[in-house]
């Protein structure tokens, strides 16, 4: 089985993400990821990557693309808005010219936050293949839980958005057996 993954992490950050893509090429499959450049949890480009290493590469027979994003300096909230929205930005905009190869199946790892769905929604249509989504955080709750965001108007556009992304997926996988009626709630509510 030829498998996209969309993850804004994967190596050398330390995510599952990592472990469930070589474990898929362990038993058989062709790996692909589409991620941004590693910058977490520094908040600063990793050694050995710069905005030259855009492109093409492997790791360990993973083929690996990476998209530019705005790292995430000292984590403010406006700069990980930045991050986040950068990365759906340029998966969307530059991840189908690297990602031309036929694929059945596309994986969407969400440790945080939801707008990495945008890209896995985009490339299921053009991809004519099912899209897992693999929910590690609630959102809008998680904003909410923490109070990171108090605008009840942010809140709701999040909701829509998430929304939005889980009506688009074949599947929602959950974290948690918690987290199973927000997120069929979300996937059945409409906008």
């Amino acid at each position: 089985m030829r498998i996209l993954i969309i993850s804004q992490y994967f190596y050398p950050e330390s995510f599952r993400i990592n472990d469930l893509a070589f474990g898929l090429l362990a038993r058989g499959h062709k790996v692909t990821v589409l991620t941004g450049l590693p910058n977490y949890p520094s908040g600063r480009l990793f050694e050995n990557f710069s905005w030259r290493s855009v492109g093409a590469c492997e790791h360990e027979g993973v083929k690996v693309y990476r998209v530019p994003l705005i790292v995430r300096g000292r984590a403010k909230s406006w700069q990980l808005a930045l991050n986040y929205i950068s990365f759906a930005f340029f998966a969307c905009l530059l991840g189908p010219f690297f990602c031309r190869e036929k694929y059945d199946l596309v994986f969407v790892f969400e440790p945080s936050p939801f707008t990495v769905g945008l890209p896995g929604a985009l490339f299921r249509v053009l991809k004519k293949a099912p899209l897992l989504f693999w929910v590690q955080d609630l959102w809008p709750e998680s904003l909410t839980a923490t109070g990171a965001v108090k605008s009840p108007l942010v809140i709701k556009w999040v909701g829509k958005m998430v929304r939005f992304i889980y009506r688009r997926c074949d599947r929602v996988l959950l974290q948690s057996r918690g987290f199973r009626q927000p997120a069929i709630a979300d996937k059945k509510k409409k906008n």
